[in-house]
């Protein structure tokens, strides 16, 4: 089970969540582009 799915799976929203966006940060995505890799790998609905 991958990162991704997990966080989805056990809806992790404090610690995980917040883990998961920072990573996604520091790859260099802005702040809409984290948002739209959220919603487009279904880690939150909106």
């Amino acid at each position: 089970m991958t990162k991704d799915e997990f966080i989805k799976k056990n809806t992790i929203r404090k610690l995980g969540l917040v883990e998961y966006i920072k990573r996604l940060e520091k790859q260099g995505l802005s702040e809409r582009d984290v948002q739209a890799e959220l919603i487009k790998r279904k880690v939150v609905k909106s």
